[in-house]
Formats: C-alpha cells, sequence, structure tokens
C-alpha cells in the first residue's frame, strides 16, 4: 500500500489538472489526520489515483510500520506540498 502510494506521488505530474487536486486533497486529509493511512489508500482506488492491484499482487495485511510511514508522510510533504 505504501509503495503504490508512493508510486502514485512518483507519477502525479501525469495526472490531470482536476486529479492532481484531488489527489493533493486525499494525501492532505491523510497528512492532518483526518483519515488513516489504509483510508486514503482506497480514497486513492476509488478515484482511480492509483491502479487497482491484480488479484495475485494482493496481500495479507501487513503491521504497521510507523518509520515507512513516516518516511511516506516526508515524501508526500517533498513531492506535493514542497514542505520538509
Amino acid at each position: 500500500m505504501l509503495k503504490q502510494i508512493r508510486a502514485a506521488l512518483d507519477n502525479s505530474g501525469n495526472f490531470s489538472k482536476g486529479d492532481l487536486e484531488q489527489f493533493k486533497v486525499i494525501l492532505q486529509r491523510y497528512l492532518s489526520g483526518e483519515i488513516r493511512v489504509d483510508d486514503a489508500y482506497y480514497d486513492l482506488l476509488d478515484n482511480d489515483l492509483v491502479p487497482m492491484p491484480s488479484r495475485c499482487a494482493m496481500y495479507t495485511k501487513v503491521e504497521k510500520n510507523v518509520d515507512e510511514e513516516e518516511e511516506l508522510k516526508k515524501y508526500i510533504n517533498k513531492k506535493i506540498f514542497s514542505r520538509g
């Protein structure tokens, strides 16, 4: 899930203006603590901003890694909001 969000960040330059704004809104809600990372991921999926994983690529739920999530937050700020 974190890898898919990071990949979407890397490809966000290819989004339409409307998609980019929706992407930013979802990520801002995540950064502010309004939603959790899995909620942000599902919102991104629902809005076709990250690709639907293929059946064989689905994994069992992994334990939350706080360090990886903090790195993702820093990456979001750097790529999208130019903070941090």
